[in-house]
């Protein structure tokens, strides 16, 4: 079990979980959500099926829904790369697949009004020909509205990005090298969103 995070209002924890021969005979990644007072009522959020990956949930600001990086072959991905879903919380049903593209997408975190997600995505794609890591954000709802917010040159990688409390600016971590870090460490950024 990796990558707990709590619910707004504190009641539950959404995770990722491997091997839980019960509600998941694949064994492979997926979401699940528990009871944050005694670890009751788990349900498998995901379960998309065998050798499908769901992992890195996270809470929409009203607890409705949970984001989440989905990886393999799905009618809703026929290329099995990784792609940032949202589903309902209390049954993962609504599943919806935001990022349908050919790059790989993760780690979303939502706006505090709910309506945006920012990711990490990585690989060739219009608005990043270069294919390395940026950060991008697309509207909660329907994953329209797709802007590279990063978008540093080539061989530097933004990752993480969190939102702050107002959403006006995103956080993040980049490195490599650029005017602001010649070293090409690994540093922390802000940038409006």
């Amino acid at each position: 079990d990796y990558a707990p995070v709590f619910s707004p209002d504190g009641k539950k924890i959404a995770y990722q979980s491997q091997f839980d021969r019960a509600s998941n005979s694949a064994g492979d990644w997926e979401v699940y959500r528990v009871n944050t007072i005694d670890g009751t009522g788990k349900k498998n959020l995901s379960n998309n099926g065998p050798e499908v990956d769901d992992t890195s949930p996270t809470f929409s600001p009203d607890g409705t829904k949970i984001a989440y990086t989905s990886r393999g072959v799905q009618s809703s991905n026929s290329g099995g790369d990784q792609e940032i879903y949202r589903m309902n919380t209390l049954d993962g049903s609504g599943k919806k697949n935001l990022t349908s593209d050919d790059a790989n997408d993760s780690h979303p975190d939502f706006s505090p009004d709910g309506q945006k997600i920012a990711y990490q995505s990585w690989g060739a794609q219009t608005s990043n020909p270069e294919g390395d890591v940026d950060i991008y954000r697309i509207n909660a709802l329907d994953g329209s509205g797709k802007r590279n917010l990063s978008n540093n040159g080539l061989y530097v990688e933004d990752t993480s990005a969190a939102f702050s409390p107002d959403g006006m600016k995103v956080l993040y971590e980049s490195h490599g090298v650029q005017s602001s870090n010649l070293e090409g460490d690994a540093e922390i950024y802000r940038m409006n969103t």
